[in-house]
């Protein structure tokens, strides 16, 4: 694998010494990161072509939750006294909001946050309009200006138009390209971008110079999304457990258990997963010991039988799984393939970007 020393100056460039006025070009490169980290299997890599395909939907499901406590708080993302986005889109935030207000104490972000979380996952919120509103966004403003040349990174004849917004079938939403040996190093290095010195902590002295905050703390939680509501309601699928009134085996060592935690098989602090097929009942000390280690594909190669036995249950329980499982995974034909896929996600990120294995 080869790596060009000139494309990694030219991202880190855009970082270090790119003119910020707002906060647009770090979010887009952040949300490009994460979704070639998370969604990579939904990528296209055309054999012999400079450029790869990227679903837009994924960039403007990150961007959604990203802006979303900032618009709730209030908190400026320009140099200038302008709004947090648009008038338009934070108009649409604020109807999502008040949806969840009534169960949520004035200015407590993270609930509201946790709240359209759980609503979004599961297929029940309908964010058609203002999904629409961000792609215009993103095109028109840091695609556009990214680099030393209008569209230099993002060429906009390469950006397809969408069809409808549809997580479910997000292809509809378009793609847009990007060459390939960009990709590639966001792919291989992108974690590097998020030091202290690069894209969050640009961030958040952009966002100090343009607000007044006596406890900046907080603003720390909001770009790292240390959301503690979401990763630890497991609620439902505890109780769905409970109610099968079928034998409870720990996923990793196959053991009857008499009471369980339930374990984020990929963990939720890399990639934000409350997803249902994401969540397995494990022995307590082995759910203590494993914490954000990643399951060896040896690991999940032994548990096998007992993840797709729990998939099963959750597939005839919660409508949402299969789609879930798919903009996760990958759609495939058998249940091997699915767990193919997972081996191969945890060695890439054992092998190549260095991660910790878990072992029972």
């Amino acid at each position: 694998m080869k790596i060009n020393v000139e494309k990694i100056l030219t991202i880190n460039k855009i970082i270090e010494r790119d003119k910020l006025e707002s906060s647009y070009k770090l979010a887009l490169l952040k949300s490009l990161i994460l979704t070639i980290k998370k969604f990579d299997h939904h990528i296209h890599i055309i054999e012999n072509k400079e450029f790869v395909k990227i679903p837009f939907y994924f960039i403007v499901e990150e961007w959604f939750f990203y802006y979303l406590p900032f618009v709730y708080l209030n908190i400026r993302q320009h140099r200038t006294n302008k709004l947090v986005l648009n008038s338009k889109i934070e108009g649409l935030y604020k109807e999502i909001f008040t949806l969840f207000s009534i169960s949520c104490k004035q200015n407590d972000w993270k609930c509201i946050y946790a709240l359209i979380y759980k609503k979004y996952f599961n297929f029940e919120l309908n964010t058609n309009t203002i999904f629409r509103e961000f792609r215009r966004l993103i095109i028109n403003n840091p695609m556009k200006y990214m680099g030393e040349r209008e569209y230099e990174l993002f060429p906009k004849e390469r950006i397809t138009k969408p069809k409808r917004v549809s997580r479910r079938n997000f292809e509809d939403f378009g793609y847009f390209e990007i060459e390939k040996e960009i990709y590639t190093i966001l792919k291989y290095l992108g974690d590097n971008f998020y030091g202290t010195n690069t894209i969050l902590f640009r961030w958040e002295e952009l966002l100090y110079n343009v607000n007044s905050f006596k406890d900046f703390k907080f603003v720390k939680d909001i770009l790292t999304h240390n959301i503690d509501e979401i990763s630890r309601d497991t609620t439902l699928i505890r109780k769905f457990l409970f109610s099968i009134k079928e034998p409870i085996f720990c996923i990793w060592s196959g053991k009857r258990l008499s009471s369980f935690d339930v374990d984020h098989l990929l963990p939720f602090s890399l990639f934000f997963n409350n997803d249902y097929w994401n969540l397995l009942p494990t022995n307590p000390k082995i759910n203590n010991t494993k914490r954000d280690k990643i399951p060896s594909p040896s690991l999940i190669e032994n548990s096998q039988e007992r993840i797709l036995r729990y998939w099963s249950f959750y597939k005839k329980e919660f409508k949402e799984f299969k789609a879930q499982r798919d903009i996760s995974l990958g759609k495939f034909e058998t249940e091997e393939e699915y767990i193919k896929q997972l081996k191969n996600k945890t060695t890439f990120l054992i092998d190549t970007l260095g991660y910790e294995p878990f072992e029972v």
